[in-house]
């Protein structure tokens, strides 16, 4: 705060401490009026030199009065200037705590909501990760109880068909269990007879064996194709249990079928197997992802929870502190109030108590001017002033001096008002008050007098350094506060659209979910269909293929048995066997004494036989069931003789061919030729599956490539959508930051400007007043000097005081004062040019200076020590 203290106005300075200290430039007069007369005093003096003495001791009731009042408004003030410090700390310390936790709060909000979409995501996932898992185990519990079904239903056909066998086998049915015995045995004509002999050896029923035999094809028959169930069907309705050639035919397709139904369930089993384990696997990563999911989603509500809990934190605290900050902002206005008042209280006071000194001081003045001197001198009957009685009437000099020069300085006074001189003029009135002590008093009052013109000069430059200083901050703030507004503006703009882009962004991440949501379903639908279709054309596959086996296998045996064939080396040389060759291994018959007719036969018979060996040291051979390739034979002692069928009797035909008419002469041909059309239908509508699998499964493969573009796509699409999302969001919470800062900023500069304006509304009286009256305050100023300083040349060019002057310098100088001075005569004496000395000799002026009889005294030297000495060629010394 600027302080400028008019005259009788105090200025403060308070330590750190509070404790005030104070200085006063009221001017009090309490000066000793002289009032002295001689004589007997009469009433009126003795009264008003009673009322002088009470106005004095008003004055100084008055000032102390004064001081312990600045003291108590010192440290009222000291008060005032500390709490509003320290709340307007308090205040701008809660706007900036409330900013920025409102800025840590949006920051909060917008992680806790990218941390939601990120959760949700995590469940969606989730979802889909359980469904995935729920549908595969419910897919695996079908595909188990479709493989136990499976499974149950091959072990039943394979137990049928081992129990048709047996019994067949039993009643002579196998033919290869009885290959020892004559072919001819089984014809059509023989094979009752040699059934009902082989019942009767084994005591069995042939109403019972027949029986057995029906049911245990019956139960067989249902797993058979259609024609060959034909048969068995057919073989069943035989009456009487009469046998046919066809036995030996159905028991070849039952071990056929045993074979194949073997076969699948090996497979079945494995693929079983294969299954379990590919669920295991998928079950296992699965339920690892679900795991990761579910950890994230906790880990994610964790930290969701955690800065909600921090978010009601800062709301409790932005609620606290500005409850806080309203209670330190009314106790501030009530204090500056408070302040306010009491200041204008103490500065009326001082006013008041101002005019006070001056209406006492002037009273004083008035009573002690001339003409109460006049009065007060008639009415004590001729008294005179007390003053120093000298020779020859001196004191009447010096009296008349005195009253010339304090009726001067009184009417300047007068004339400008002034306190100060006033005082001198008293202290010159006073007889008793020596001219040195007068000259010390006007000295100091000069100098007072200049020290207040360096202060009004000072106070009105500072008047002059603040205003300009702070209509310049007032300026500047002005022009912030309109750069301010702008920013705000601007902030307030874009935050407004960077929350737009958010919010559309999370709109396009929305639709993107729902996208890729939508292609998942559609593609694990599809996945589905796809799977359906290609177990389908696997069961298809499988069916055809086990068709073709059987069939195979069947006719493979037929014209291993019946085809034309001829023994020789391969197929470019069917006739000649090989020399000294053997091809190891595949051995399964001996025949020791066999001739190579007889080893051709035996391989003739027999469908499994691929070649023989036929020792050429001696009789006998190898019939061999395999023969290895030629790049495998090695040197042997003998023959190696290869089957080589020739082509007419190929089983199969790679093109549909017309076959000749079936006959019944010759060997059986069965439905060789069928058998070949049929076997070719099926490796077509087998090609034709497969091409079609291979169809879907390119399809697949391209639709899932295509899903995974898109997935990919559309997930990068996402994922620069939430980066943008992140990065507006994180643009904005600088940008409300930034706002924050400007309405900070913006507060402080209004609050600033504010300052300024009331500092210079409070200065401005004082400042008024200084800048309206300093010139007449320096021309008062300069009044008063000059009549000082007129005083001062008045009294010291007097002869009173120049005597005065002298006398005192004479009894400086002691007993040395006859050789330092010149003596007059009496004339110089009676006239006043001269007075006598302390030792009665008449002395005018000092002697040179370097006088050497003067300086010979002083030093307590003789002249001619002196003269000799330092003062050689000094006045007075001899020439």
């Amino acid at each position: 705060w600027l302080k400028i203290a008019r005259a009788g106005t105090p200025t403060r300075t308070c330590s750190a401490a509070c404790r005030c200290t104070t200085r006063t430039e009221i001017m009090r007069v309490a000066i000793p009026l002289a009032i002295c007369v001689v004589g007997d005093p009469s009433s009126a003096t003795s009264t008003i030199n009673a009322v002088v003495v009470r106005l004095r001791n008003m004055l100084k009731t008055s000032e102390s009065e004064g001081d312990a009042e600045r003291e108590l408004y010192a440290k009222f003030k000291c008060y005032c200037d500390t709490n509003t410090q320290q709340k307007e700390a308090a205040i701008s310390a809660a706007t900036r705590l409330i900013s920025e936790t409102k800025a840590e709060t949006a920051t909060l909000r917008a992680e806790n909501a990218k941390l939601s979409v990120e959760k949700a995501d995590m469940e969606s996932k989730l979802d889909d990760a359980q469904t995935a898992l729920k549908q595969a185990t419910t897919m695996r519990g079908k595909e188990n109880k479709q493989y136990l079904s499976e499974k149950s239903y091959i072990e039943t056909s394979i137990s049928s068909l081992e129990d048709a066998i047996r019994v067949l086998s039993e009643v002579g049915g196998d033919q290869t269990a009885a290959a020892a015995a004559d072919n001819t045995g089984y014809m059509a004509a023989d094979a009752t007879s040699q059934a009902k002999a082989f019942l009767k050896q084994t005591g069995g029923s042939l109403v019972s064996i027949g029986a057995q035999v029906k049911r245990a094809l019956a139960a067989a028959a249902p797993v058979l194709p259609a024609t060959q169930r034909k048969i068995v069907t057919s073989f069943i309705a035989a009456p009487g249990g009469d046998y046919s050639a066809a036995s030996g035919e159905i028991v070849g397709i039952l071990k056929n079928m045993h074979d194949t139904f073997k076969e699948n369930l090996a497979n079945t089993e494995e693929a079983e197997r294969r299954s379990a384990a590919n669920f295991a696997e998928f079950s296992a990563l699965k339920s690892t992802e679900i795991s990761t999911l579910q950890e994230g989603i906790s880990s994610r509500e964790a930290a969701m929870g955690d800065k909600a809990g921090s978010v009601q934190t800062n709301m409790q605290t932005v609620a606290q502190t500005q409850s806080d900050k309203a209670d330190d902002e009314d106790f501030l206005r009530d204090l500056t109030q408070q302040c306010a008042d009491k200041k204008a209280q103490f500065d009326e006071r001082n006013k008041i108590r101002g005019e006070e000194a001056a209406a006492i001081s002037q009273a004083v003045a008035i009573l002690n001017g001339d003409e109460a001197f006049d009065t007060f001198a008639a009415a004590s009957q001729g008294g005179v002033f007390l003053q120093e009685i000298s020779e020859h009437g001196t004191e009447s000099q010096a009296q008349a001096l005195r009253k010339s020069l304090s009726l001067s300085v009184r009417d300047v006074a007068r004339a400008q008002k002034s306190v100060r001189l006033a005082k001198i003029a008293v202290l010159l009135c006073a007889g008793s008050t020596p001219f040195d002590r007068v000259l010390s008093e006007i000295d100091k009052v000069i100098r007072r007098i200049e020290k207040e013109g360096d202060q009004d000069n000072a106070k009105r430059d500072l008047c002059v350094d603040e205003r300009a200083h702070n209509n310049e901050a007032i300026s500047n703030a002005t022009t912030s506060i309109t750069d301010l507004d702008r920013q705000q503006g601007l902030l307030e703009t874009d935050i407004s659209s960077l929350q737009n882009v958010i919010d559309d962004t999370n709109a396009d991440i929305n639709s993107f979910r729902a996208s890729m949501k939508d292609e998942t379903d559609e593609r694990r639908n599809a996945y589905r269909e796809y799977n359906r279709e290609m177990k389908t054309l696997k069961a298809t596959t499988k069916i055809v293929d086990k068709a073709i086996v059987t069939l195979k296998k069947f006719y493979d045996w037929l014209a291993r048995r019946d085809g034309p064939h001829t023994y020789g080396t391969d197929a470019s040389n069917p006739s000649t066997c090989t020399q000294n060759k053997d091809a190891g291994g595949g051995n399964y018959k001996r025949m020791p004494d066999a001739s190579r007719a007889e080893l051709e036969d035996a391989c003739s018979d027999d469908p499994k036989c691929s070649g023989f060996f036929k020792f050429s040291s001696s009789n006998g051979g190898w019939l061999k069931s395999v023969v290895a390739p030629q790049a495998e034979w090695y040197d042997a002692d003998g023959t190696l003789c290869v089957k080589v069928y020739t082509p007419s009797s190929a089983l199969l035909q790679t093109k549909e061919d017309p076959a000749p008419p079936a006959t019944f002469d010759g060997e059986f041909a069965g439905q060789k030729s069928a058998g070949a059309n049929v076997i070719s239908i099926l490796e077509g509508l087998k090609s034709e599956t497969n091409q079609e699998a291979e169809a879907e499964t390119q399809q697949e493969e391209i639709d899932q490539a295509d899903f995974e573009q898109f997935m990919t796509d559309i997930s990068a699409d996402k994922q620069r959508a939430e980066e943008q999302v992140a990065d507006a969001e994180s643009m904005q919470a600088s940008k409300k930051q930034q706002l924050a800062d400007v309405n900070e900023d913006l507060a402080n500069t209004r609050s600033a400007k504010a300052d300024a304006e009331k500092y210079l509304a409070d200065i401005k009286p004082d400042c008024d007043f200084m800048m309206d009256n300093i010139a007449g305050r320096a021309t008062a100023r300069a009044a008063e000097i000059a009549e000082l300083e007129e005083t001062i040349t008045k009294i010291k060019d007097s002869p009173v005081f120049k005597k005065a002057r002298t006398r005192e310098e004479h009894e400086a100088e002691g007993e040395c004062v006859l050789k330092c001075f010149k003596v007059c005569d009496e004339a110089a004496v009676t006239s006043g040019e001269c007075f006598k000395s302390a030792l009665g000799k008449p002395l005018s002026e000092r002697q040179p200076d370097g006088y050497a009889p003067c300086e010979s005294c002083r030093r307590k030297i003789t002249v001619a020590a002196y003269c000799t000495g330092e003062g050689a060629g000094s006045p007075g010394c001899p020439a």
